[in-house]
């Protein structure tokens, strides 16, 4: 698990350089036309009541296993938008641009917090450079 300290301990001129690595048991989802986070809480909440009025939008749901016991979170657009750049191996620079692109307003703060406390980074990783022979 990617640990806060490490990640702010990272020099800002790494950040094109690096990118974070996915935990193995990260997986995360988004739907422009579900409430995919509400819907499987109905469903595998003890005492939720699935007959309750709820508001048809879409969501995103995050779900991880990073010490044994699977957490279950909602998940904003831009946070699915920068976990499928980091599994595609952009820089940490390119993934907050994604997360933006996706989701102008998204608290980057707050977003990196719920994604490291999750446990959905595995640690960070260089991105190759390419060989210009």
């Amino acid at each position: 698990m990617l640990a806060a300290a490490t990640l702010a301990a990272l020099p800002p001129s790494e950040m094109s350089s690096t990118a974070l690595r996915l935990h193995p048991a990260t997986r995360w989802g988004w739907s422009d036309d579900w409430p995919i986070h509400t819907l499987w809480s109905r469903n595998h909440r003890h005492g939720a009541d699935p007959g309750a009025p709820m508001e048809w939008i879409g969501e995103g749901v995050l779900v991880t296993r990073p010490l044994g016991p699977v957490q279950v979170e909602a998940l904003a657009r831009g946070g699915a938008a920068l976990l499928e750049a980091c599994r595609d191996g952009l820089s940490i620079e390119g993934a907050v641009q994604c997360a933006l692109d996706a989701q102008p307003d998204v608290d980057l703060a707050a977003l990196i917090q719920q994604l490291l406390q999750a446990g959905a980074f595995g640690g960070l990783q260089p991105i190759p450079t390419k060989d210009s022979t």
